[in-house]
């Protein structure tokens, strides 16, 4: 008998209990506190601060292809979660702008996240 699956036999969904997860699902108010404590160390603001500028202050041209603009915007969609969410957990001094002429020291935040 053949081992090689054919058509769609080799995308079979695994079972059950393989996707669990090795811990259990921290709830919102932990997950906030546990992205304040890391992104609150000066390490954790060098990372948000590359990432910001990098994603949130950055432009593309008008020519981007459709990819290259959702592509993009998954990524600020990314840095805002990580923004707010270390916010909500009780981080301060962290910088949040759409606008790249705000310096990164100014304590300003989005809720479009």
């Amino acid at each position: 008998m053949d081992s090689e699956k054919t058509g769609w036999e080799w995308f079979e969904t695994p079972s059950a209990g393989a996707m669990e997860p090795s811990s259990p699902a921290l709830n919102d108010a932990e997950l906030e506190n546990l992205f304040a404590r890391c992104f609150s160390t000066d390490a954790g603001a060098h990372v948000l601060r590359y990432l910001q500028e990098t994603t949130l202050h950055r432009a593309l041209v008008p020519s981007a292809p459709d990819t290259v603009m959702r592509h993009h915007e998954g990524q600020r969609f990314i840095v805002r979660l990580i923004l707010g969410l270390a916010r909500r957990g009780g981080a301060t001094g962290l910088a949040y702008s759409s606008d790249p002429g705000i310096s990164s020291d100014t304590e300003r935040y989005g809720d479009d996240i």
